[in-house]
Order: structure tokens, then C-alpha cells, then sequence
């Protein structure tokens, strides 16, 4: 079965007639997206996914990686505690220039050599946001896959008047809008992956990969990194068990690229006062990812910072609420009290708060139930990758026409 006969048995015929119509309007137009994948994997699972649903529809996507140097990824990992209002260096906006200016050709010729030859030119975070310096005739869009809630005020001017020469600015939420060219674009899920599809056998699949399946689960999907909280996630299963959570938590993440954090990490399961209960999975497992959150009782979204939160959609989309800090763009998915809980994060009790909710999911079953009945509508009708495409096509269609 193909991918549109998919959409239309769980949708109907009327988004995927409308996406045809867009398809006609963009005709034999040519798209480039670029990004660096080094540090950008929720990107590199969203432009296969658009790939995938514009082929369903005739519309090309080619796509390249800019290359870098250490030093420019260092550079770009520095802005990025910038956008979130962290201290930073601040002449590395004029070495993020210099990379542009100087050293990306040695690195990326085949690349500059190739970009007059598209009408579209989509530019996703802030690795590649410098390309623009290289634009010609086409159009050019900058989709930033950013939480622009409060950056750092000499690196937001330099972003915003750097981005006046984008032809469009494509941002998760309202509230990260600058003006009328900036639009709102939230990401899309893939139900039909397999990260995403229905599966069986679920236990057998968590039992495999020595996850037990004899206590409720609850399972916080993300990579390690610093902005993603994670030796909170002790505090908060601690404060759980203290108040007597019977439950097993597991933790599905990658291994970080800054190796003392692993090790700190390891060392707090060492001294975690219920170990025994608290599992950790760094496989690259799509199908357990899938198994875990549906599985769980709920899913934990603890962060600093998130432009919108993709594992939030998963979770979901499998009809399991989610208790999350409400930062960023995570508000839009969820709802407090509908669908699961947000937590204010300003408040020094948040991880209590938390772990009272868990508490609160782990004893009200049906209300449980009820928030991932409510979780699983919130993302078909807003959040499915269709509707992402769609939306994607209207705005390129409305600057190549």
C-alpha cells in the first residue's frame, strides 16, 4: 500500500486532494534543504520524512550536508547557549562570519557550486543559517528548528538582520515570530514509520532489550545533552519512589558527544537510592522507542529549553500522556489536565511537582487513559506529517508563484 492510500485510509481524501492541487501549482520547480547532521538528527528524521510524503506527490527534494570544522562546530554549539540567554562568547558571532566568509569552500565547493541551479534554496537551523551570504536569484527559506523564547539580545540582532535577506523564516510557535515573513510552521509526525506504526508483541520486544515488564513503566525519550535536564530525571523518579511509586523507569536517550557527561550520568545511577528500578537504553532502536512509549503510563518531557518537541508527538500519537516543563513550544501539544500535565519551571518545587503527577497517572488509570485518548486526537488533527507538508507546499508555492 503506498504512502497516500495510508493518509487516506486514516484521514480520508479530502487533505491529499488538496495536496495534489498544491503539487500542480509548484509543477517541475526544483527544492534543495540543507543542514549539517552533526548536530542536527531530529532534522535529518524531518527532512526524510518530507522527502518521502513530496515524492508521493512528484515534488523532488534534494538534499546536502554542509560541511564544518571542529572549530566551527564549537563556534555554532557556543551560539546555540546564546539563544538560550546563557552566557557565551560573543566573538564567535564574528568567527560563525568568518567561517562563511573564509573557510566554508575548502569544505563545502560542490555544494556552493550547485546552489543557482534550484528555484528553492531551504535552509534548516542555525548551522547553515550563514549560507544566505551565497544567494542569487532563487528563493531562499531559513527554517529554524529553534526555542526563541528569550535569546541573548546582541545574538538575536545579529540572527534577525542576517535573516532580512531570507525570503521567508519558518519557526515553530507564534511566539518566536518577528514579523510578517517569519511564519508558523510546527513540525509533523510520521505515523507510519517505525518509530510511529502499530506494533505487537511489546513486552517481547522490552524484555529483548532487558527492560522488565512485571511494574507500570514510565520513560523519558531523549538525547543527553545538557539542555534536556537529565540529572534531573533522578530527582524527579527519586522523589517518586519516596513517595511510594511502585514503577520502573526507563530512560531512552543516545550516547552524548561530550563524554564527561556520561560519566557523570553513570556515576548518579551509582548512587541512585533505587537503581534497581531506574534503566537506561542508548540503542539507536526505533521499534523499542515505539514499544516503550506505548508501554508507559506516561512520558516525561524534562527540559531547559524546546522548540517543539517531536518524542512529545510520539508519545501522544500512542495515546499516552505526557508530564512536561512547559518551555519553549511543548504548550502547543500539551495540555494541562487534557492530556497530560506541564509544570512550571520557575517554581523550585517543579520536580515535585512531576513526581506527583506520575504518582497521580499511576493511580487514576481511567483519567490516564482518558489524557491519551485526548493526545492521540490533538496530533491527528494537527500535528500528522500531511498536514505538515501541506502547509510546507502553501509556503513555498506562495514565494514561486
Amino acid at each position: 500500500m503506498g504512502l497516500r492510500q495510508e493518509y487516506i485510509n486514516l484521514i480520508g481524501k479530502e487533505l491529499i486532494e488538496e495536496f495534489e492541487e498544491e503539487s500542480e501549482k509548484f509543477g517541475n520547480r526544483s527544492i534543495l534543504m540543507v543542514s549539517s547532521f552533526k548536530k542536527s538528527k531530529g532534522v535529518e528524521v524531518l527532512v526524510g520524512d518530507l522527502k518521502e510524503l513530496f515524492s508521493e506527490f512528484k515534488i523532488k527534494i534534494d538534499f546536502k550536508i554542509l560541511i564544518g570544522d571542529k572549530k566551527f562546530y564549537d563556534v555554532v554549539d557556543n551560539l546555540l547557549i546564546g539563544i538560550q540567554n546563557e552566557n557565551y562568547n560573543k566573538e564567535n558571532i564574528n568567527e560563525y562570519l568568518k567561517f562563511f566568509n573564509e573557510r566554508i569552500i575548502t569544505y563545502n565547493y560542490e555544494l556552493l557550486s550547485e546552489l543557482d541551479k534550484y528555484d528553492m534554496i531551504i535552509v534548516h537551523d542555525l548551522h547553515s543559517f550563514g549560507l544566505i551570504s551565497f544567494k542569487k536569484w532563487n528563493k531562499w527559506i531559513w527554517h529554524a528548528h529553534l526555542d526563541l523564547t528569550r535569546p541573548d539580545r546582541d545574538l538575536w540582532g545579529f540572527i534577525t538582520n542576517l535573516s532580512e535577506n531570507y525570503d521567508k523564516v519558518i519557526v515553530s510557535a507564534n511566539s518566536y515570530k518577528l514579523n510578517d515573513k517569519w511564519v508558523v510552521l510546527p513540525p509533523g509526525l510520521n505515523p507510519f514509520s517505525l518509530k510511529n506504526k502499530e506494533i505487537e508483541k511489546i513486552d517481547e520486544i522490552l524484555l529483548k532489550n532487558n527492560i522488565p515488564v512485571n511494574k507500570p513503566l514510565v520513560v523519558q525519550v531523549s538525547r543527553m545533552d545538557r539542555n534536556k535536564d537529565p540529572f534531573a530525571i533522578f530527582e524527579i523518579f527519586e522523589i517518586a519512589m519516596d513517595f511510594g511509586g511502585d514503577f520502573n523507569f526507563v530512560y531512552k536517550t543516545i550516547l552524548p558527544e561530550e563524554n564527561n557527561l556520561l560519566k557523570d550520568f553513570l556515576k548518579k545511577i551509582e548512587r541512585c537510592r533505587y537503581r534497581e528500578h531506574f534503566f537506561i537504553n542508548c540503542s539507536n532502536d526505533d521499534i523499542l522507542i515505539n514499544a516503550l512509549q506505548r508501554k508507559a503510563v506516561c512520558v516525561i518531557q524534562e527540559s531547559k529549553r524546546e522548540g517543539f518537541s517531536l518524542s512529545i508527538s510520539e508519545a501522544l500519537w500512542k495515546r499516552t500522556p505526557v508530564i512536561s516543563t512547559g518551555v519553549g513550544g511543548i504548550p502547543l501539544q500539551v495540555r494541562d489536565g487534557y492530556n497530560g500535565f506541564l509544570v512550571n519551571t520557575e517554581y523550585k518545587s517543579h520536580y515535585r511537582k512531576i513526581a506527583e503527577a506520575i504518582i497521580y497517572l499511576l493511580e487514576n488509570k481511567d483519567k490516564a487513559k482518558e489524557m491519551g485518548i485526548n493526545g492521540r486526537n490533538l496530533i491527528k488533527e494537527n500535528y500528522l506529517m500531511i498536514l505538515h507538508g501541506l502547509d510546507y507546499i502553501k509556503i513555498i508555492n506562495s514565494l514561486v508563484h
